[in-house]
């Protein structure tokens, strides 16, 4: 018999009175949002998703992936990559062909 202790959601508890640390894998969330028709028929055609859920779901992983390759873009911007004045593709090609 294995019940849920609803009091703190990380621990289940067994009959034997063990306790387990259980890991929420994945959570959804109910959203109302008013967007517009037109746009969501772009993001499903655009996205290949199989409906509305998947859709903005692919949609929404893009654009933080987006979001986050042009954070570090700006951030390379502000403080660019310094590279040793004997650094060659040709040296680093040979160091990882040789591990």
């Amino acid at each position: 018999m294995v019940k849920i202790n609803f009091r703190s959601p990380l621990y289940i508890l067994v009959s034997d009175k063990r306790y387990y640390v259980c890991k929420i894998i994945y959570t959804t969330m109910k959203v109302t949002a008013i967007i517009p028709d037109e746009l969501i028929h772009k993001v499903k055609r655009v996205s290949g998703g199989k409906n509305t859920t998947e859709s903005l779901i692919i949609a929404l992983q893009h654009y933080i992936s987006s979001k986050q390759m042009y954070d570090v873009i700006d951030e390379i911007e502000k403080e660019p990559l310094l590279f040793r004045e004997d650094f060659t593709a040709y040296g680093i090609r040979k160091i990882n062909r040789s591990r």
